[in-house]
């Protein structure tokens, strides 16, 4: 069914009589203290872009509730409709109960009545003193209204009649119709209202105020889809998209600004697949346990990570693919693998070589700078987490990540302070110059010091641009461009993954041992 642009209603205001106090409207009354005042408006609810939300004069005392609220049928109504009946609840209720009756119900009424019950009409508060003598203090008047009093508003009236009386969408659109006909929310605004009815017209679960119900979020998730469909697709699907406004809801509302990349996405996948097999079967190959396993999880968590994103592809609106990429494991779980594995390496490499040249023990470099690591993962994390469950507006996350990722770059300048520091005093020693006489370190320990280097520095990069980014924040300009992250993330770590697999230490050392070192000793021995 295709959307069609109603007809501006005769009447500029109505009084949905079923409902005390309760009135819809167009644009016209709000913007008029006047038109206001005469109506004994106390409340009004704005239901429209934000730059056309009128102005309440701050003497009229008038209540406010701004919704921006866009009519197109693919606008998400339904995460705003529990508060906006909520806050239209309290606004009527006041201070005294009012009731709400169905039309057209007389038995119920009669019966309610007779059990001592009264049901409050039209000019009517509830039981002050004997009989049904009107109390002269006015009832609360909320004015719900849109621009045309046709669609938005019309749809946030339907919903708080099916709430209040318990209808059904037809039922309650029915009863609507009645004081204001020209009424008729569009087509994916009705599917909401049906959705919600169905949703016993609350979509949060009853345990937790802020978790939504599957239903809802199943209906997200393929309204998502449809939205990263072209203009073209949409309209196939029967979806309208006159006035334009399609714009409004394209992927660039996302977090990320941009569709994830299917190719660049599965390639990277499949390549960190791959270096997990191929990590796995080296470290069963040679018994380097440790740094097997440092790969895989690091693989695990990339294809995790991926995985993600290659849904995001599908559905860039979908929480469930974001929190895939960015909370099933840290992010930095990756980086933090890899480096600690470096790090354990290079220290085994130091007693391979002549821990007599080294200004410290080399078990000190992973005592040192891994516990430092997992600090700095703590922080990314913990950031990560404060982030996500503000959707990106918490700078309290962003600068703890911050302080996280900025005091890693630290600890690898440090690190390789340390071993370059080390690299040149033993090839000034007697021992390296004993070794060059009989062909030097031979073709294997220069290919591991070169991967490893390579890698290293790689990763440095990678946390490089990490730093930019975050110092921008959730927001802007760097997090939004696809090719740096592709260039400056995906393939930064990858090579350094598979750099990391050249300087296997089981390639190195020379005997095989299946224990991991420790903290006394850190000989070669049992990393290779």
């Amino acid at each position: 069914m295709a959307y069609v642009t109603h007809a501006v209603s005769a009447d500029p205001i109505n009084g949905i009589e079923a409902i005390e106090g309760l009135f819809i409207s167009d644009i016209t009354i709000p913007r008029s203290q006047e038109l206001l005042a005469k109506h004994g408006i106390t409340h009004v609810v704005s239901l429209t872009e934000d730059r056309d939300w009128p102005m309440m004069a701050a003497e009229s005392g008038i209540k406010h509730l701004k919704v921006p609220l866009v009519d197109i049928q693919l606008e998400d109504l339904l995460m705003y409709l529990d508060m906006v009946v909520m806050w239209i609840e309290d606004a009527l209720r006041g201070d005294v109960d009012v009731r709400v009756a169905r039309e057209g119900e007389e038995s119920r009424i009669q019966q309610q009545e007779q059990q001592g019950g009264r049901v409050v009409r039209h000019g009517e508060r509830p039981g002050r003193g004997q009989g049904n003598t009107p109390d002269p203090e006015p009832l609360p008047r909320v004015l719900v209204h849109c621009l045309q009093g046709v669609s938005r508003s019309g749809a946030v009236v339907v919903a708080y009649t099916m709430r209040a009386a318990g209808l059904d969408y037809d039922a309650a659109l029915g009863v609507v119709r009645k004081y204001r006909p020209a009424v008729s929310p569009n087509p994916g605004f009705a599917d909401q209202l049906r959705l919600w009815r169905q949703l016993q017209c609350r979509i949060f679960t009853n345990a937790d105020p802020v978790t939504t119900k599957s239903e809802y979020e199943s209906w997200r998730d393929g309204r998502g889809i449809l939205m990263s469909k072209s203009e073209e697709a949409r309209r196939e699907a029967n979806l309208d998209w006159t006035k334009g406004v399609v714009v409004a809801l394209d992927v660039e509302r996302t977090v990320y600004g941009y569709r994830p990349d299917l190719a660049a996405n599965i390639i990277f996948l499949v390549l960190y697949a791959i270096s997990g097999v191929l990590h796995a079967y080296l470290g069963f190959r040679s018994t380097s346990w440790f740094y097997a396993w440092a790969m895989v999880i690091g693989a695990v968590n990339a294809v995790v990570g991926y995985t993600g994103r290659i849904m995001m592809y599908y559905n860039p609106f979908s929480f469930a693919a974001f929190i895939t990429q960015i909370s099933k494991l840290p992010p930095s779980m990756t980086r933090f693998v890899t480096i600690a594995a470096i790090y354990v390496t290079l220290a085994a490499m130091i007693n391979y070589l002549s821990p007599s040249m080294s200004r410290f023990q080399p078990k000190y470099l992973y005592w040192v700078f891994i516990p430092g690591d997992v600090a700095c993962l703590i922080m990314q994390s913990a950031g990560g987490a404060l982030s996500t469950s503000s959707a990106g507006s918490s700078q309290t996350g962003v600068d703890l990540a911050l302080v996280g990722l900025s005091l890693q770059v630290v600890l690898m300048v440090a690190f390789m302070a340390a071993f370059v520091d080390y690299l040149v005093r033993y090839l000034r020693s007697p021992l390296y110059s004993a070794q060059a006489a009989q062909g030097g370190l031979g073709v294997r320990v220069r290919v591991f010091f070169g991967s490893m280097s390579a890698a290293f520095l790689l990763i440095l990069v990678r946390c490089a641009y990490r730093l930019a980014e975050l110092h921008e924040g959730y927001r802007g300009e760097l997090i939004r461009d696809e090719g740096l992250f592709i260039g400056l993330e995906g393939v930064m770590v990858i090579l350094a993954v598979y750099f990391l697999m050249a300087s296997h230490p089981g390639f190195v050392f020379r005997k095989k041992q299946s224990e991991m070192p420790s903290h006394d000793s850190i000989e070669p021995e049992k990393l290779g």
